[in-house]
Order: structure tokens, then C-alpha cells, then sequence
């Protein structure tokens, strides 16, 4: 037998038994999810969870991955989403990934960012929030980030290092690349 399967196999089982603790951990603080959880890596939570976080069937959580909603807050991944690995994403309203959504490594998602009044150091802002929404079969490809009020349309391609702020708009299958993102093709 190769020891390359063998060892794959093992890998696969790990992540099984760690998305079982992963929901269960999840369902014990009132959050909602589905079947067949993957689960690379713990995730890290910088608020514990409390009914704002919901996974849909067959999820693969990476390595590396932080979830941060606090308390008016509210994360879902809906069925066939795919986090790589060292991805935020943080919510103080809500974040979406509709089904077979793949978001790449060092992915930013971030529904809120911090006022900007003179005077007032940064640390003491207060926060403008606004949901994101990221269709289905969407890609976010590596290092981009993903600001308040985005909504990401249907199939679209997001590449590497854009920075999407919520004036972006996209067409469904469109192909972004560059700062400021711009429409380079379509999904044939």
C-alpha cells in the first residue's frame, strides 16, 4: 500500500473527528450547522460564539482561520464553502458566503471599519457597518480584502490583492484584478 494514501487517509479522517468537535463545540453555543463539517485546523474565535455563526453542509474550514463576530454580529457559510487557510473574517453585522464560495489564502472580510474623526484617536472610533454579501460560486483569490457593504455577484472572480470597498460593483462571472478592481474578462 502507499504510505502517501495511507497518510492521506489519516489526514482526512483527522479533519473529520475535529469539524465533529468543531459543531458540536458551535451547537452547544446555539449556533446552526449542517453535515460533513472539515475541519483542518481549530478555528480561532475572538468572541465566543452565540447563535451568530452559521455553517452549511459540507464546509471545509482551513488552517489558520479566524472568526470574529461579536455580539450584533453574524458570520454564515452556506453548503460547499471552502476557507484555505490565515483568512479573517469579522462581523459586527453580517457576513454571507452563499454555497461553493472559495476564498484563498490571507483573505480580509471585514463588515465594518472604524470612523474617522479628527481628534479622536483610532483605538476610541466608533464603527460604520454594513452587511457583505458574496454570491454563489464566487472565488476570492489570494491577499484580497473585502470591506463593508460589498456585494460580490454571482460566479465572479476576485484576484489576488484587490481591495473591494462598498462603491465596488460587479457583474456575475466577471473577472477582477488590480487596484481599484477592474472587470478584465468573463467566466466562459
Amino acid at each position: 500500500m502507499n504510505l502517501a494514501y495511507l497518510e492521506s487517509g489519516i489526514r482526512r479522517r483527522i479533519w473529520v473527528v475535529r469539524g465533529l468537535l468543531l459543531k458540536t463545540y458551535l451547537i452547544l453555543h446555539g449556533c446552526k450547522v449542517g453535515k460533513n463539517l472539515f475541519c483542518k485546523q481549530w478555528p480561532l474565535f475572538r468572541y465566543i460564539p452565540d447563535k451568530n455563526i452559521e455553517i452549511g453542509d459540507y464546509v471545509i474550514i482551513g488552517y489558520r482561520i479566524t472568526f470574529e463576530a461579536d455580539n450584533h454580529g453574524k458570520i454564515i457559510l452556506k453548503d460547499n464553502v471552502y476557507l484555505t487557510q490565515d483568512i479573517l473574517i469579522s462581523s459586527r453585522s453580517q457576513v454571507c458566503l452563499e454555497e461553493y464560495v472559495s476564498i484563498a489564502e490571507f483573505v480580509s472580510i471585514r463588515d465594518h471599519d472604524h470612523n474617522l474623526k479628527k481628534g479622536v484617536f483610532l483605538p476610541f472610533q466608533t464603527h460604520n457597518s454594513e452587511p457583505i454579501l458574496i454570491k454563489k460560486g464566487c472565488g476570492v483569490l489570494r491577499g484580497a480584502s473585502v470591506y463593508r457593504g460589498v456585494v460580490i455577484e454571482e460566479g465572479a472572480i476576485i484576484g489576488s490583492e484587490c481591495i473591494l470597498m462598498r462603491n465596488f460593483k460587479s457583474v456575475s462571472d466577471g473577472i477582477y484584478f488590480g487596484n481599484p478592481p477592474k472587470l478584465i474578462g468573463k467566466r466562459s
